[in-house]
């Protein structure tokens, strides 16, 4: 079973309230890509979790998913992610075959046709886990992680540190349990091709320069179904709307070579 895992919380540091900030008409930033990922083949709001913190502040988060649609929510640890998202697992029972598409907030314009890419790919290619950030090529915002729940049960107690709980897929690479057993997993990235190859770009939603970029996107295509391709497009008769460009982009808190 697919299952598309968000973690989103009205915290974040560089723009608080990011998630429901408006990006397109009166359609907040989550309920847009929200709306993408249901163009996904054999997605729908009954295998879409967000997962979200026990922090008052998400109270309005919670309430706002509400009237988007019938999702499930769940809420746990603001600091410890990897375990808030393994709880999730836990109360809706994810089987280890069950495979887990990892999407962040701040990717409200992913491209639901290259997920759906490496999706099949995944499937095709019978990996455990795989991604096309383990070395960057995409724009940031277009950041896909797929693995089974069961390589993710195997990892999730893998570390204690806190600065290295905040990243689930990442947890997944970088510790000692998954090298322990990396010959007995299939792992894999998949690169950006020609006109798609392009890690300078952001597409993400962390910073107000981020905001202005990504609402004149949305504000010009002004539908849900658009693909990376044509925002590249967009950007190539607009290369000025990329302001943002100089912002360093926050990494996790360990390696991105596995």
């Amino acid at each position: 079973m697919i299952r598309v895992m968000i973690q989103a919380r009205m915290g974040a540091s560089r723009l608080p309230g990011k998630v429901l900030l408006p990006l397109m008409g009166e359609k907040k930033a989550l309920e847009v890509l929200l709306e993408r990922l249901n163009l996904l083949n054999n997605v729908g709001p009954d295998n879409i979790y967000i997962c979200t913190t026990t922090n008052p502040k998400d109270n309005v988060l919670v309430d706002q998913i509400a009237e988007f649609g019938d999702y499930n929510v769940y809420r746990g640890d603001e600091d410890d992610v990897i375990n808030r998202v393994y709880e999730c697992c836990k109360e809706y029972k994810f089987a280890k075959n069950d495979t887990i598409i990892e999407i962040t907030g701040d990717c409200p314009i992913i491209c639901p046709y290259l997920i759906q890419n490496l999706l099949d790919r995944y499937d095709e290619g019978d990996f455990d886990y795989l991604s096309n950030v383990i070395t960057r090529s995409f724009p940031d915002g277009m950041d896909i992680q797929i693995y089974s729940f069961n390589i993710f049960e195997k990892a999730v107690f893998s570390t204690t540190e806190m600065k290295f709980r905040e990243h689930v897929g990442w947890n997944i690479l970088n510790f000692s349990s998954f090298y322990q057993d990396k010959c007995t997993f299939k792992i894999g990235n998949v690169p950006a091709m020609f006109r798609y190859f392009h890690p300078e770009y952001r597409l993400t939603l962390d910073t107000p320069e981020d905001y202005k970029v990504l609402k004149a996107i949305c504000e010009y295509f002004n539908k849900i179904n658009f693909t990376l391709g044509d925002v590249l497009s967009y950007i190539e008769r607009k290369p000025e709307l990329l302001s943002n460009s100089n912002i360093a982009t926050k990494l996790a808190g360990v390696s991105y070579e596995a």
